[in-house]
């Protein structure tokens, strides 16, 4: 689940999924819920749903319950790790659960980056604000609805950031291009 992706490692680097972004979600509980329930319900449909003993969904209570708490926290409840189990929730949502409540999760999300300041506002050096653009493009054609984050709303950190081409494939294994 923290492969090599070109649509979100920059110009200058990659691996930057296993490098940065995974140290990073696991600093939270909030996000270290999302990315479990995202990577078991993954596994689940790759191998099979048998082949493991995870209750998907008690790990979404769980996932949801911690989002929850994180947005009653000052520190917490518009921190890049909030900002990116809001996110992974939403992919969940577009791929393995309801469609309706992925729009719940991006709508929160756009308020979230909003009260941040906007993309260019998020961390990791602009991982996280490409890591959005990817999750918008690809939940957006999974779900058919329009971009959340349109540029003239969410102006990004330069203009050489944008949206990338929606990839269902390589969105649906989580990064990998499997």
């Amino acid at each position: 689940m923290a492969t090599d992706t070109p649509e979100l490692d920059g110009p200058d680097a990659t691996g930057l999924m296993r490098t940065h972004y995974l140290p990073f979600i696991l600093s939270d509980p909030a996000s270290v819920h999302a990315f479990m329930l995202f990577s078991a319900s993954h596994y689940g449909r790759a191998r099979g749903s048998k082949l493991h003993a995870i209750d998907l969904l008690q790990l979404r209570g769980m996932a949801i319950s911690e989002i929850n708490r994180a947005l009653r926290d000052e520190i917490r409840g518009t921190s890049d790790q909030l900002i990116a189990a809001v996110a992974k929730m939403a992919s969940y949502e577009a791929l393995y659960g309801d469609r309706t409540i992925c729009n719940t999760h991006m709508q929160g999300l756009t308020r979230m980056v909003s009260l941040r300041g906007g993309l260019p506002a998020l961390g990791l050096d602009g991982f996280l604000e490409r890591l959005i653009l990817w999750i918008d493009s690809n939940t957006s054609h999974i779900t058919g609805t329009r971009l959340y984050f349109d540029r003239s709303a969410f102006p990004p950190s330069s203009p050489s950031v944008t949206h990338p081409p929606p990839n269902p494939t390589r969105f649906a294994a989580g990064g990998s291009s499997r």
